[in-house]
């Protein structure tokens, strides 16, 4: 987790799954805008976003 001077924070994770017969390994971030010490909005970032399709297609 990382913090900005801009009020945002930036989390970096790695999604991995199982789903009927198919494999999830994506790393991606979620990027959250913090207004009065309160998260007010979050964006998530996928790494390699055909294989995050691919998986829920």
């Amino acid at each position: 987790m990382m913090e900005s001077e801009d009020g945002r924070a930036v989390g970096v994770h790695r999604n991995t799954g199982e789903r009927n017969g198919k494999r999830l390994d994506v790393l991606c971030c979620i990027v959250f805008d913090i207004k009065n010490g309160k998260v007010i909005d979050g964006r998530e970032h996928f790494y390699d976003l055909y294989a995050w399709d691919a998986f829920w297609a």
